[in-house]
């Protein structure tokens, strides 16, 4: 039997920050039969079995008729096993495997046959070391065939020991316990008929009769295996039993489930686990199951992480292959191939130091930090790395730099280029780390950004960084209110004790925009060791016309010996292009005070407006010998 799946691939990426959900349904045919069956028959054969197996050897060829027959109507290829227990102190016939899996019917019936009842010590007995036996894969011992449906029909009157110990005979070679056989009978897809004989023997309480083990052995080796159990079967019932449940089997899909390879399987999680079903063939024609892929994501080729539009499929890094095979009650009749695309840069923190934050027209820098976690290297090869600029800031056409700030570590400057008139930033390269002990985590890059000319003051948040694949995360900036004017001093001065030198200060706006304030207050005051003398001269030297527009500011006022200067004035700019084009350049006598010592003093300030409200910059002069 063949199903089909939809879909019938599945190709996936990495993705930490993503969970992928996807629907699978199986088509069945529409006789939906296993093929293939293999039916062993289990007994106990200790002494208080007799009349159950004398039954069951006058019927066995009326039961190996029936049965076949049920599987000949679907055409399903029917063998038979033979075998029995008995008890742990039986030696040798704790368990006899009599015939492998057969369409011999004649040698299977020969071999009921030979069923004696015999031995038997307390009354609990050997299955679990007999069912342990039986849970082996195909092609071993037992006879089990590749692709077939196993079922066991077992049928007995006692409980099991449970555990059955290594020391108690010298065919068991490991403890065994009731856990264990479970565990592999669920693991080969075994189905277990489970039938107790003469009232509740096989779901008694071991425990009053050896003192370990459990009650209710019988049912749970039934539920446990997707098999079914019956009990109060007596002798005048049980070949019509064995014959019901057989050829109710052969007409039965138990179980379909989705069940992943070795390679897929810590991906991917199936619901329902253990499968559905049963059901009777013919009854359904899909079935449907969901699967969930945590930290994946759909492959999208057209999304690739390098420049080309696709990615070849030579140059996928492919982390996981493998199928998700459809089963029916053990046999694989169809696949789902499975491919999981390595996006190492996925498992990345993505982090912003801190928030970009300028005033308009001011230009900052701005720390991303890219974290691997811990103990695990990234190396996703090139790949493009996407900023985009928050609203009221653009990057600056300046180089990027990347670092590993350890000791020694590596850093440089990245392939880049700037976009959409400054609003993109893209990076080109490899942002691995931990890969060697100078590229440890984090990797920091520093990206120069500018708040833009008339930038509207506020938070910002619709900034992103895109980091090959990975999700993207926000870059924000915050635009603080500026001060409308830019003040600068044009040379920093240096003279001896005593000696004067005109002091040129350079005033303009952001932008070239018009500036009119009326009387405007302006407060300088010189370096440490120095002081202001006499009066102050403007000069509009930048407006197109000469004459320049040139001549005294009104007389200053002068205090603290002469460090401090204070003036109010009507301050304008760009007003009339001809006249009063920025910048106006204030030119002062400044003056090194006697006995001021050699060196560099740069705690002088020149205030723009009350407190430097329309703009304020720093005073530096020197001392030389």
């Amino acid at each position: 039997m063949t199903t089909s799946q939809n879909p019938s691939a599945l190709d996936l990426a990495m993705r930490p920050d993503r969970d992928h959900s996807q629907n699978v349904r199986v088509t069945l045919p529409a006789k939906a039969v296993i093929p293939r069956i293999d039916v062993y028959f289990l007994t106990d054969s200790t002494g208080s079995m007799g009349g159950i197996i004398t039954a069951v050897k006058s019927g066995a060829a009326k039961i190996l008729n029936d049965v076949q027959a049920a599987a000949q109507q679907v055409r399903a290829d029917l063998w038979f096993g033979v075998g029995n227990y008995r008890d742990t102190v039986d030696g040798e016939t704790l368990f006899t495997h009599q015939v492998p899996l057969t369409d011999d019917t004649e040698t299977v019936e020969k071999a009921i046959g030979l069923w004696e009842v015999g031995g038997g010590g307390d009354t609990p007995e050997g299955q679990f070391y007999a069912l342990d036996r039986l849970a082996q894969p195909p092609g071993e011992s037992i006879g089990w065939r590749e692709d077939a449906k196993r079922i066991i029909v077992w049928f007995g009157d006692a409980p099991g020991h449970d555990p059955i110990r290594s020391t108690s005979n010298a065919m068991v070679t490991y403890d065994i316990t009731e856990s264990s056989v479970l565990a592999k009978l669920r693991w080969e897809q075994i189905f277990v008929l489970a039938i107790s004989v003469n009232g509740q023997g096989l779901n008694a309480d071991p425990v009053a009769l050896a003192g370990t083990g459990r009650a209710g052995q019988g049912e749970r080796v039934a539920t446990a295996t997707r098999g079914s159990y019956t009990d109060g079967i007596d002798a005048g019932q049980i070949v019509a039993k064995i014959i019901e449940l057989g050829t109710g089997e052969v007409g039965r899909l138990n179980n379909i489930s989705l069940v992943p390879e070795t390679s897929v399987a810590p991906y991917v999680r199936v619901n329902p686990a253990g499968g559905r079903g049963p059901f009777t063939s013919g009854a359904v024609s899909t079935v449907d199951f969901s699967l969930e892929f945590p930290g994946a994501a759909a492959w999208d080729p057209s999304a690739s992480p390098t420049p080309t539009p696709t990615l070849p499929p030579a140059d996928r890094r492919i982390a996981v292959r493998g199928n998700i095979d459809v089963r029916i009650d053990g046999v694989t009749t169809g696949t789902i191939p499975v491919t999981i695309l390595d996006q190492p840069e996925c498992a990345l923190e993505v982090r912003q130091e801190s928030p970009m934050t300028a005033k308009p027209g001011e230009t900052t820098t701005v720390n991303i930090h890219l974290i691997a976690p811990p103990g695990r290297s990234v190396d996703p090869g090139l790949i493009t790395q996407t900023f985009t600029a928050p609203t009221g800031f653009v990057f600056a056409r300046r180089q990027p730099s990347y670092a590993h700030y350890v000791p020694g570590g590596d850093k440089g400057n990245p392939s880049y280029r700037v976009e959409a008139d400054g609003k993109r930033l893209v990076i080109y390269s490899n942002p691995h780390i931990n890969t060697t002990a100078l590229d440890a985590s984090p990797l920091v890059y520093t990206i120069v950004v500018r708040a833009e000319d008339g930038a509207a003051p506020g938070s910002y948040d619709d900034g992103q960084v895109n980091i090959g694949r990975r999700a993207a995360v926000p870059l924000t900036g915050i635009v603080v209110p500026g001060q409308p004017l830019a003040v600068s001093q044009e040379a920093v001065l240096t003279m001896r004790p005593g000696e004067s030198d005109k002091l040129n200060v350079l005033i303009a706006t952001h932008n070239e925009s018009p500036f009119t304030a009326g009387a405007v207050e302006q407060r300088f005051t010189a370096p440490t060791g120095f002081r202001f003398v006499g009066g102050v001269s403007y000069g509009y030297y930048y407006a197109p016309v000469r004459p320049y527009n040139t001549g005294n500011l009104p007389t200053p006022t002068l205090s603290d010996g002469g460090r401090t200067l204070t003036l109010t004035s009507d301050l304008h700019l760009n007003t009339d292009p001809t006249t009063d084009k920025e910048p106006v350049q204030y030119t002062f006598t400044l003056q090194a005070l006697p006995g001021t010592a050699p060196g560099t003093y740069a705690d002088g300030q020149a205030h723009i407006g009350p407190g430097g409200s329309f703009g304020a910059t720093t005073i530096t002069a020197a001392v030389s010998p």
